[in-house]
Protein backbone atom coordinates (compact mmCIF):
# COMPACT_ATOMS: atom_id res chain seq x y z
CA UNK A 1 0.00 0.00 0.00
CA UNK A 2 2.79 2.32 0.78
CA UNK A 3 4.62 1.98 -2.92
CA UNK A 4 0.55 2.41 -4.11
CA UNK A 5 0.88 5.81 -2.11
CA UNK A 6 4.23 7.03 -3.01
CA UNK A 7 2.81 6.81 -6.86
CA UNK A 8 1.82 10.43 -6.82
CA UNK A 9 5.05 11.31 -6.28
CA UNK A 10 7.09 8.34 -8.12
CA UNK A 11 5.20 7.43 -10.91
CA UNK A 12 7.52 4.78 -12.06
CA UNK A 13 6.01 2.91 -9.26
CA UNK A 14 2.52 2.42 -11.38
CA UNK A 15 5.06 -0.34 -12.94
CA UNK A 16 4.99 -2.48 -9.96
CA UNK A 17 2.15 -5.00 -9.01
CA UNK A 18 1.78 -7.83 -6.47
CA UNK A 19 -0.13 -10.76 -6.87
CA UNK A 20 -0.90 -13.03 -3.89
CA UNK A 21 -1.35 -16.75 -4.38
CA UNK A 22 -3.28 -18.66 -1.68
CA UNK A 23 -6.19 -19.64 -0.26
CA UNK A 24 -7.99 -16.59 2.38
CA UNK A 25 -10.72 -14.90 3.13
CA UNK A 26 -10.21 -11.21 3.02
CA UNK A 27 -10.83 -11.29 6.75
CA UNK A 28 -8.27 -12.95 7.26
CA UNK A 29 -5.51 -10.66 5.75
CA UNK A 30 -6.93 -7.31 7.47
CA UNK A 31 -5.59 -6.51 10.15
CA UNK A 32 -7.05 -3.02 10.73
CA UNK A 33 -9.80 -2.33 8.56
CA UNK A 34 -8.81 1.73 8.75
CA UNK A 35 -5.83 0.58 6.24
CA UNK A 36 -7.34 -2.39 4.51
CA UNK A 37 -5.64 -2.71 1.20
CA UNK A 38 -8.78 -4.13 -0.70
CA UNK A 39 -10.08 -0.95 -1.54
CA UNK A 40 -6.86 -0.59 -4.11
CA UNK A 41 -6.66 -4.01 -5.66
CA UNK A 42 -9.38 -6.71 -6.33
CA UNK A 43 -9.69 -10.50 -5.94
CA UNK A 44 -9.42 -13.09 -8.67
CA UNK A 45 -11.38 -16.23 -7.57
CA UNK A 46 -9.70 -19.68 -9.18
CA UNK A 47 -11.21 -21.89 -11.03
CA UNK A 48 -10.77 -25.80 -11.54
CA UNK A 49 -10.17 -26.56 -15.02
CA UNK A 50 -12.80 -27.05 -17.73
CA UNK A 51 -12.62 -30.11 -20.28
CA UNK A 52 -11.22 -27.12 -23.08
CA UNK A 53 -8.27 -26.01 -20.29
CA UNK A 54 -7.18 -29.79 -19.07
CA UNK A 55 -7.16 -30.70 -23.71
CA UNK A 56 -3.22 -30.00 -23.34
CA UNK A 57 -2.80 -32.58 -20.83
CA UNK A 58 -3.75 -35.37 -23.77
CA UNK A 59 -0.33 -34.50 -25.40
CA UNK A 60 1.63 -35.07 -22.52
CA UNK A 61 -0.37 -38.72 -21.61
CA UNK A 62 0.06 -40.19 -25.59
CA UNK A 63 3.33 -39.80 -25.91
CA UNK A 64 5.91 -41.56 -23.69
CA UNK A 65 9.63 -39.92 -21.92
CA UNK A 66 10.94 -42.87 -24.88
CA UNK A 67 9.35 -41.34 -27.72
CA UNK A 68 7.36 -44.60 -28.32
CA UNK A 69 3.64 -43.74 -27.98
CA UNK A 70 1.77 -44.56 -24.78
CA UNK A 71 -1.77 -44.36 -26.13
CA UNK A 72 -3.31 -43.19 -29.07
CA UNK A 73 -4.73 -39.55 -28.98
CA UNK A 74 -8.46 -41.25 -28.63
CA UNK A 75 -7.32 -43.49 -25.64
CA UNK A 76 -5.52 -40.36 -24.34
CA UNK A 77 -9.15 -38.47 -24.54
CA UNK A 78 -10.79 -41.28 -23.09
CA UNK A 79 -8.23 -41.66 -20.10
CA UNK A 80 -8.43 -37.98 -19.65
CA UNK A 81 -12.78 -37.53 -18.83
CA UNK A 82 -12.13 -40.53 -16.95
CA UNK A 83 -9.06 -39.01 -14.66
CA UNK A 84 -11.53 -35.14 -14.72
CA UNK A 85 -14.56 -37.95 -13.88
CA UNK A 86 -12.69 -38.27 -10.13
CA UNK A 87 -11.30 -34.65 -9.99
CA UNK A 88 -13.82 -32.53 -11.53
CA UNK A 89 -11.11 -30.66 -12.33
CA UNK A 90 -9.39 -29.59 -9.60
CA UNK A 91 -5.75 -28.81 -10.59
CA UNK A 92 -3.31 -30.26 -8.25
CA UNK A 93 -5.06 -33.35 -8.40
CA UNK A 94 -5.69 -33.52 -12.23
CA UNK A 95 -1.89 -33.00 -12.62
CA UNK A 96 -1.05 -35.58 -10.34
CA UNK A 97 -3.01 -38.11 -11.36
CA UNK A 98 -1.86 -37.17 -15.07
CA UNK A 99 1.72 -37.38 -13.93
CA UNK A 100 1.20 -41.07 -12.20
CA UNK A 101 -0.25 -42.54 -15.15
CA UNK A 102 2.57 -41.00 -17.22
CA UNK A 103 5.17 -42.26 -14.94
CA UNK A 104 3.96 -45.42 -14.81
CA UNK A 105 3.54 -45.63 -18.59
CA UNK A 106 7.19 -44.71 -19.26
CA UNK A 107 8.27 -47.28 -16.26
CA UNK A 108 7.20 -50.56 -18.54
CA UNK A 109 7.76 -51.69 -21.99
CA UNK A 110 5.19 -53.99 -22.50
CA UNK A 111 2.18 -52.19 -24.10
CA UNK A 112 -0.23 -54.48 -22.49
CA UNK A 113 0.63 -53.52 -18.93
CA UNK A 114 0.30 -49.73 -19.79
CA UNK A 115 -2.28 -47.36 -18.41
CA UNK A 116 -4.50 -46.65 -21.02
CA UNK A 117 -8.28 -47.38 -20.56
CA UNK A 118 -11.19 -46.98 -17.93
CA UNK A 119 -10.81 -49.67 -15.75
CA UNK A 120 -6.82 -48.86 -15.27
CA UNK A 121 -7.83 -45.31 -14.28
CA UNK A 122 -10.00 -46.57 -11.78
CA UNK A 123 -7.52 -48.80 -9.97
CA UNK A 124 -5.03 -45.89 -9.90
CA UNK A 125 -7.40 -43.48 -8.18
CA UNK A 126 -7.97 -46.38 -5.79
CA UNK A 127 -4.08 -46.54 -5.26
CA UNK A 128 -3.50 -42.90 -5.32
CA UNK A 129 -6.48 -41.47 -3.40
CA UNK A 130 -8.80 -44.04 -2.15
CA UNK A 131 -7.13 -46.83 -0.62
CA UNK A 132 -6.39 -46.31 3.59
CA UNK A 133 -3.03 -45.89 3.03
CA UNK A 134 -3.09 -43.18 0.89
CA UNK A 135 -6.02 -41.32 2.74
CA UNK A 136 -3.47 -41.46 5.64
CA UNK A 137 -0.38 -40.08 4.03
CA UNK A 138 -1.58 -37.85 1.18
CA UNK A 139 -0.53 -34.85 1.49
CA UNK A 140 -3.38 -32.68 -0.17
CA UNK A 141 -5.57 -35.11 1.06
CA UNK A 142 -4.05 -34.18 5.20
CA UNK A 143 -4.18 -30.64 4.46
CA UNK A 144 -8.04 -31.15 3.50
CA UNK A 145 -8.68 -32.68 6.69
CA UNK A 146 -6.85 -30.35 8.21
CA UNK A 147 -8.85 -27.52 7.36
CA UNK A 148 -11.84 -29.30 7.92
CA UNK A 149 -11.18 -30.75 11.52
CA UNK A 150 -8.76 -27.70 13.29
CA UNK A 151 -10.65 -24.53 11.47
CA UNK A 152 -11.54 -21.58 13.83
CA UNK A 153 -15.15 -22.40 13.23
CA UNK A 154 -17.77 -24.37 15.66
CA UNK A 155 -17.11 -28.23 14.04
CA UNK A 156 -20.80 -29.31 14.54
CA UNK A 157 -21.71 -26.70 12.69
CA UNK A 158 -19.21 -27.00 9.88
CA UNK A 159 -20.05 -31.13 9.77
CA UNK A 160 -23.31 -30.84 9.27
CA UNK A 161 -23.37 -28.11 6.56
CA UNK A 162 -20.94 -30.43 4.87
CA UNK A 163 -23.54 -33.35 5.60
CA UNK A 164 -25.98 -31.38 3.49
CA UNK A 165 -23.96 -31.09 0.80
CA UNK A 166 -22.54 -34.45 0.72
CA UNK A 167 -26.21 -35.78 0.78
CA UNK A 168 -26.95 -33.63 -2.39
CA UNK A 169 -29.71 -31.20 0.09
CA UNK A 170 -29.66 -27.96 -0.94
CA UNK A 171 -27.44 -25.57 0.24
CA UNK A 172 -27.54 -21.81 -0.71
CA UNK A 173 -23.89 -19.99 -0.86
CA UNK A 174 -22.98 -17.37 1.54
CA UNK A 175 -19.91 -15.39 1.11
CA UNK A 176 -20.50 -14.03 4.75
CA UNK A 177 -20.98 -17.39 6.38
CA UNK A 178 -17.56 -18.20 7.93
CA UNK A 179 -19.00 -22.29 8.55
CA UNK A 180 -19.14 -21.97 4.59
CA UNK A 181 -16.22 -20.29 3.20
CA UNK A 182 -14.03 -22.74 5.65
CA UNK A 183 -15.82 -25.10 3.47
CA UNK A 184 -14.53 -23.62 0.53
CA UNK A 185 -11.28 -22.38 1.06
CA UNK A 186 -10.85 -26.44 2.73
CA UNK A 187 -11.67 -27.18 -1.48
CA UNK A 188 -14.32 -30.02 -0.65
CA UNK A 189 -17.30 -27.88 -2.05
CA UNK A 190 -17.80 -25.62 -4.69
CA UNK A 191 -20.53 -22.89 -5.58
CA UNK A 192 -22.65 -23.72 -8.43
CA UNK A 193 -25.62 -21.12 -9.69
CA UNK A 194 -25.10 -19.53 -6.25
CA UNK A 195 -25.45 -23.18 -4.42
CA UNK A 196 -23.15 -25.23 -2.71
CA UNK A 197 -21.77 -28.71 -4.29
CA UNK A 198 -19.45 -31.18 -4.00
CA UNK A 199 -16.03 -30.25 -5.70
CA UNK A 200 -15.02 -33.29 -6.71
CA UNK A 201 -16.20 -37.31 -6.62
CA UNK A 202 -11.90 -37.84 -5.14
CA UNK A 203 -13.07 -36.04 -2.01
CA UNK A 204 -16.80 -36.93 -2.01
CA UNK A 205 -15.45 -40.48 -1.49
CA UNK A 206 -12.71 -40.02 1.26
CA UNK A 207 -14.83 -37.35 3.21
CA UNK A 208 -18.10 -39.12 3.05
CA UNK A 209 -21.09 -39.50 5.53
CA UNK A 210 -19.22 -42.18 7.47
CA UNK A 211 -16.50 -39.51 7.92
CA UNK A 212 -18.74 -37.22 8.96
CA UNK A 213 -19.94 -39.02 11.52
CA UNK A 214 -17.09 -40.27 12.67
CA UNK A 215 -15.60 -36.93 13.42
CA UNK A 216 -18.88 -35.27 14.89
CA UNK A 217 -17.71 -33.91 18.45
CA UNK A 218 -18.90 -36.12 20.83
CA UNK A 219 -21.42 -33.92 22.67
CA UNK A 220 -23.19 -33.63 19.06
CA UNK A 221 -23.24 -37.11 18.81
CA UNK A 222 -24.54 -37.72 21.98
CA UNK A 223 -27.37 -34.95 20.95
CA UNK A 224 -28.18 -36.69 17.48
CA UNK A 225 -28.83 -40.14 19.88
CA UNK A 226 -31.21 -38.59 21.68
CA UNK A 227 -32.86 -36.64 19.34
CA UNK A 228 -33.07 -40.14 17.09
CA UNK A 229 -34.67 -41.94 20.61
CA UNK A 230 -37.15 -38.89 20.87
Amino acid sequence: RELYNRRTEDPELTRVTFCLLGVATPSDLVSDPRTTPFNIGRRISLSDFTPEEAAPLVEGLSHGHDGIEDMTRKEAQGVLERILHWTGGQPFLTQRFCRAIKERNDSVQEPARKLRNRAAVDALCEELFLSHRSRESDDNLALVRNRLLHADVDRAALLDVYRRVHAGRRVDDDETSPVINTLRLAGVVRAHHGRLQLRNRIYGTVYDQKWIQFNLPEPEKLRQRQAFRS
